[in-house]
Order: structure tokens, then sequence, then C-alpha cells
């Protein structure tokens, strides 16, 4: 099995079926989250300094990841993915999409 660490920053998610658990700004306090699992998350820069949420998901094989993001306010995200080493393997820079 492989583990991928998911960090997204600047963005705040809306279709919940889960909801983040603070703190889970770095890797270490990761959220583990599943395979088709909808998740939402808040970064609140100005009042908690609270500018990335970590999300980690255990792959069953190797094989590409699909991450679909809705945004409900104007932000641009950054999202970097990690080995289960914490080795980045790709990142992008855009808005609400898929990745």
């Amino acid at each position: 099995m492989s583990t991928m660490i998911l960090l997204l920053a600047s963005f705040t998610l809306v279709q919940a079926f889960g909801q983040e658990t603070e703190p889970n700004d770095t890797f270490a306090e990761a959220n583990t989250i599943s395979l088709d699992q909808a998740v939402s998350g808040d970064l609140n820069l100005e009042d908690n300094g609270d500018v990335f949420d970590n999300f980690e998901i255990v792959l069953p094989e190797n094989g590409d990841l699909t991450v679909e993001l809705t945004l409900h306010q104007n932000f641009g995200v950054y999202i970097r993915i990690f080995d289960k080493t914490g080795l980045p393997l790709t990142s992008q820079f855009g808005s609400s999409g898929t990745f």
C-alpha cells in the first residue's frame, strides 16, 4: 500500500460529507480520509493563522489520484501531493476544478 499526504492551502471546500479536525496544519496532524470521501475544510489566516490543511489518504495501489475542489469564495488553491516519506510528487495552483 502507498500512503500519500495531500496538502491543501488557501481554500474552503463546501460539499461536506466530513468536517476536518483541527489542528491539521502539519503532516503529523493530517486528517485521515478515504477514497471518494468529500471533506469540508476551512482556513482562517486573519483570525488564527490557519493557512494549511493536511489530509492523508492510503491508496490500495499505485495509479492516478484525482482531487476535485469546490470553493465558495474566490480563492486560489495550492495543492501538493507527497509520497509516504514526505517527498513531493506533484503540485498545482488553481481555483475550483479537478486536479
